[in-house]
């Protein structure tokens, strides 16, 4: 077995010493494996550490995360009920058996971080009474989370769970079955229904489970410039939206950051924003306190984003990630993409898709030349990589 097949947990000094009794580590989710899946070792994150200035130390080409989009194995039912449906979601046998194969695939071809649908559109998560208040979870919901996380842990896979997608804000499309997607925009616009939102899920999932050393990072909402009303905001395929204000946006998402970083400080916040122009217009350099940044880069958007702007162009304050690209239908290769992203500063670019079944996703299918690129990125950086640093020695002052 060669060394690209062993799971790494890679180091570099800090910018400022850890206290004596920790281990010198940094956290670079650029982790390794192919062949027969070994067993996956623990990846110890130094506890005296913030959650930012973990993301800090992937600046300047530092570290690059490479990762991908799961990104649900039901979409809006891998955690909790659709009642007339029935329980499918991570913790049933059938979907357990399904979703450990599909994690023991990605970490196998060197795949450690992804990003994970937690909510979608509403129809499984959370429980809503009938003026559209939350009122916690169902008795599935908690299982759930608990096996995913439980997978993500066995396949030394860290995650971005992402609350929602742009379509909770989608007109109520309730089909003949009786099940709602979407329907909840005043989640976001509605004060009462957002505090409603942030008391009887949010916090309790942070109290939960804000520590847990595979979440990355939480992410607020997937693309929400679909439901705010912006110049070139509306697509035919997408008009079906509650639309609301930006300044109503960067209110709710604000709001669910503020709660994550006041219950759980170390913790990560993201937002994936649907394009960079978005991005740096809406999300960056304010009053948000993300921890970093995201956007997503699709074909179609080259003539107004190219997909080579350095990010030293950007003249931000975070780091930035490019949270989707697409694996299908690009006149790029995953190659390409990942060679640009890397060269051009990016701090991590993660592929669109390895699960969904849309027309830009076809990572399963070629995903051996995600590994291939991982062996050179190996190869060409071979300062990057190490096992563990010894502990210090405390018999010595």
């Amino acid at each position: 077995m060669s060394d690209f097949t062993k799971n790494r947990v890679f180091y570099q000094t800090p910018f400022d010493p850890f206290k004596k009794h920790f281990f010198y580590l940094t956290l670079i989710l650029l982790l390794w494996g192919c062949g027969a899946a070994p067993p996956a070792e623990t990846i110890i994150l130094p506890t005296d550490w913030a959650g930012p200035n973990r993301i800090q130390l992937w600046k300047e080409k530092k570290w690059f995360m490479a990762g991908a989009n799961y990104p649900w194995y039901h979409y809006g039912h891998d955690f909790g009920l659709v009642t007339v449906w029935g329980h499918d979601g991570v913790s049933s046998p059938k979907s357990n058996e399904k979703i450990d194969a599909q994690l023991a695939d990605m970490a196998t071809h060197g795949i450690h971080v992804t990003r994970w649908w937690l909510f979608g559109d509403g129809r499984a998560s959370p429980e809503f009474d009938d003026t559209g208040r939350v009122t916690g979870f169902d008795q599935h919901f908690y299982q759930d989370m608990d096996a995913a996380l439980d997978l993500l842990k066995k396949h030394n896979i860290h995650v971005v769970f992402v609350l929602f997608d742009f379509d909770i804000a989608g007109r109520d499309t309730t089909p003949g079955n009786g099940v709602q997607e979407g329907g909840h925009v005043g989640l976001i616009s509605d004060l009462q229904l957002r505090q409603s939102f942030l008391d009887k899920a949010l916090i309790p999932i942070i109290e939960k489970y804000g520590t847990h050393p595979n979440i990355l990072a939480w992410e607020v909402i997937n693309e929400p410039e679909w439901v705010m009303n912006i110049p070139d905001g509306d697509t035919e395929s997408r008009l079906n939206l509650d639309k609301v204000s930006p300044e109503t946006m960067k209110d709710f998402a604000k709001s669910v950051v503020d709660v994550i970083h006041s219950k759980q400080p170390s913790a990560m916040v993201t937002l994936g924003s649907a394009k960079r122009k978005w991005m740096t217009q809406y999300w960056v350099n304010n009053e948000l306190k993300l921890n970093f940044y995201q956007y997503h880069y699709y074909d179609y958007m080259e003539s107004e984003d190219p997909f080579d702007v350095p990010y030293s162009d950007l003249r931000l304050d975070k780091p930035v990630i490019v949270g989707e690209f697409p694996s299908k239908g690009s006149i790029h290769t995953l190659t390409e993409f990942l060679d640009t992203f890397l060269n051009k500063g990016y701090s991590g670019a993660w592929a669109w898709s390895y699960g969904a079944s849309d027309e830009l996703s076809n990572l399963s299918a070629n995903i051996s030349e995600y590994t291939r690129w991982l062996e050179e990125y190996e190869a060409k950086n071979p300062h990057l990589l190490s096992m563990q640093r010894s502990a210090p020695d405390d018999s010595k002052d």
